[in-house]
């Protein structure tokens, strides 16, 4: 289910099915929103200009208390941070760096490409979660250098 702009629950029948639930920062927002009337959500813009985590890492153990598994945030320029259903430790993943010679055109479809390139990695090649993170970054990277 690609909750995108719309502002609507995802069931939590639905999340328990899901290995990993994957938004974006702003998804992420709607969704804790959606499920707890009472949260109360910050512009996206706030998490792009706070270095720290901390509450990013809360919804997403919001959404796990709602049946959520894995819940695997993307944050564009910032990276991406897992947290995993075991309780461990949040992963923490850096954006890929584009090299000088390329630049970003058009940011549509990053997130599209870091999910599917983060499924490849684990489903099919059974890469390490860390691993699959990156080659996840470096997808969404090389996304934005395109029309």
């Amino acid at each position: 289910q690609d909750v995108g702009g719309e502002d609507r629950p995802m069931d939590e029948a639905m999340m328990r099915l899901c290995d990993y639930i994957i938004p974006n920062a702003s998804e992420l927002n709607r969704l804790c929103k959606s499920l707890d009337k009472d949260c109360i959500v910050k512009d996206t813009t706030e998490y792009q200009e706070n270095k720290d985590i901390n509450e990013i890492i809360e919804r997403a153990k919001l959404l796990q208390k709602h049946g959520a598994r894995n819940v695997l945030v993307t944050l564009g320029s910032r990276g991406s941070v897992l947290v995993p259903e075991d309780g461990g430790e949040a992963i923490v993943q850096d954006s890929c760096r584009l090299p000088s010679h390329l630049s970003v055109v058009d940011e549509t479809g990053a997130g599209d490409c870091f999910r599917a390139a983060f499924a490849v990695a684990r489903a099919s090649e059974k890469r390490p979660i860390p691993e699959a993170m990156q080659i996840a970054s470096a997808a969404g990277a090389l996304a934005v250098t395109r029309k």
